[in-house]
């Protein structure tokens, strides 16, 4: 991840891990389950760095995004996307609720609105890459995010695979933004670009933070 933090034009980068066995899980407010009652919701839950919320131009609308301390403990903590919190009615992270998921305890320490990119996220939990790893499965990088600045996205595309997996570029898959310049028709909101990848994944192992 560093090599593509150095490369030309690179502003930001944040990686996800998704898996099958996470796409779809019951996140729970509470462990009673009561007659009647809505007591959870089926959402994703994906493993995170720090940066995403930058990387999709989000913010914390409550509480605080976990940072590498949370990643170096495997602290069991998530964060949740606006919307999940709402439809887990949770309204506040000051009391330190909880969620259950596959009837494991994570403490909610934020939640993430504002998305204006990867804006899935706002209907999923997310949690720190090692606590993921320890608990839910995935374990490798699937996508990597990047904003670059104005005009720099398609060259960050092309030097990024190379960086990111010397010698095995080609099992990457990269996408960038069209040109607004050649659109013709440039948006504030496209002055940086995003590109992602995919295919191909290193893995996280050990106790410390995974390499970045």
């Amino acid at each position: 991840m560093d090599a593509v933090r150095r490369l030309a034009g690179v502003e930001s980068v944040a990686a996800i891990s998704e898996s099958g066995t996470t796409a779809s899980i019951e996140v729970r407010a509470n462990d009673v389950v009561a007659p009647g009652e809505v007591s959870g919701r089926t959402m994703a839950v994906v493993a995170a760095f720090p940066a995403l919320p930058d990387v999709v131009r989000g913010g914390t609308t409550a509480g605080r995004f976990f940072d590498d301390g949370d990643i170096a403990r495997h602290d069991r903590v998530a964060v949740l996307g606006d919307q999940a919190a709402r439809l887990l009615g949770i309204g506040s992270v000051e009391d330190a609720p909880a969620v259950f998921l596959k009837a494991q305890t994570y403490t909610v320490i934020g939640t993430l609105g504002s998305v204006e990119r990867e804006q899935r996220l706002a209907i999923a939990a997310i949690l720190p890459p090692t606590t993921a790893a320890d608990r839910m499965g995935p374990e490798a990088v699937t996508r990597v995010l990047s904003n670059t600045s104005l005009g720099a996205a398609d060259q960050a595309a092309r030097q990024a695979p190379v960086a990111l997996a010397p010698g095995a570029e080609a099992s990457l898959t990269v996408t960038a933004p069209a040109d607004p310049a050649k659109a013709g028709t440039g948006v504030q909101g496209d002055v940086n670009g995003l590109f992602w990848s995919s295919a191909w994944s290193p893995r996280w192992s050990g106790s410390s933070v995974p390499p970045m």
